[in-house]
């Protein structure tokens, strides 16, 4: 099923793969719902998790800057 069958206005879609390797479908964008209205939401392999900026806002790019700081500091900067 495709984002825009679900409400879903895609913004970004990428193919990885999982912790086990397999192939996984990760995307981001805004999804309609019928009692919060439009919402940032990301969806891995089909199922969609919500992002309550309202609660995470703030925190969340910071968490995803750490995030990635953390993983190139382990790697050697490679």
């Amino acid at each position: 099923m495709s984002p825009g069958e679900q409400g879903w206005q895609l913004f970004r879609s990428f193919r990885t793969t999982d912790a086990e390797g397999r192939p996984t479908d990760l995307q981001f964008g805004l999804v309609d719902t019928a009692k919060n209205g439009t919402q940032p939401a990301i969806r891995v392999d089909g199922k969609t998790a919500l992002m309550p900026l309202e609660e995470i806002g703030a925190e969340l790019p910071e968490v995803i800057r750490r995030v990635l700081l953390t993983w190139w500091q382990r790697e050697g900067g490679r």
